[in-house]
C-alpha cells in the first residue's frame, strides 16, 4: 500500500467544523467509497474538527490517502494541536466524560468509527489522533 495524496484542513473558527465535514466527505465520495464508509468518515472529520475548535481552540487535520495497486483502499485523518492536551486520557475516552460541557461521546465515536485508531497527547503541549 502507499499513500497517494495528502492534503491538510485548517480548523481555526467554528465555521471551519462543517467545511472540514465537507471537504472530506466529497473527497470520499470521489474516491468511490461506499456510503456506510463514508458515513464514517464524515463522522470522524466531524467530531476531530469540533475537538480541535473545542479544546485547543485551533489545529489542522491530515488527510492521507491510502492506495493499493492504484485502488483507494482507505483514509487517514490525523488531527494535530497544540492545545492544552488531555489530562486524563483513560477518563476523556470514556463515553459520558466531558470537560466541555457535551455529551463526552466524541472521542469514543471516533474510536469506534475508525479501522485503527490511536492517540497521543501531552498536557500543555497537544494532541495528535490518527
Amino acid at each position: 500500500m502507499e499513500i497517494k495524496q495528502n492534503f491538510k484542513v485548517p480548523i481555526k473558527d467554528r465555521s471551519e467544523i462543517a467545511e472540514a465535514r465537507r471537504i472530506i466527505l466529497e473527497m470520499a465520495e470521489y474516491l468511490g467509497f461506499k456510503e456506510n464508509q463514508t458515513s464514517k468518515i464524515a463522522i470522524v472529520a466531524t467530531e476531530l474538527a469540533t475537538n480541535l475548535f473545542k479544546h485547543a481552540q485551533s489545529g489542522e487535520i491530515l488527510v492521507q490517502i491510502i492506495e493499493d495497486k492504484g485502488i483507494p483502499v482507505g483514509v487517514d485523518l490525523i488531527a494535530l494541536d497544540h492545545g492544552p492536551g488531555i489530562q486524563n486520557l483513560p477518563e476523556a475516552m470514556r463515553d459520558g466524560y466531558s470537560t466541555y460541557g457535551s455529551s463526552g461521546t466524541g472521542l469514543g465515536a471516533i474510536n469506534r468509527l475508525s479501522v485503527q485508531f490511536d492517540i497521543y497527547s501531552q498536557p500543555n503541549q497537544g494532541s495528535a489522533i490518527l
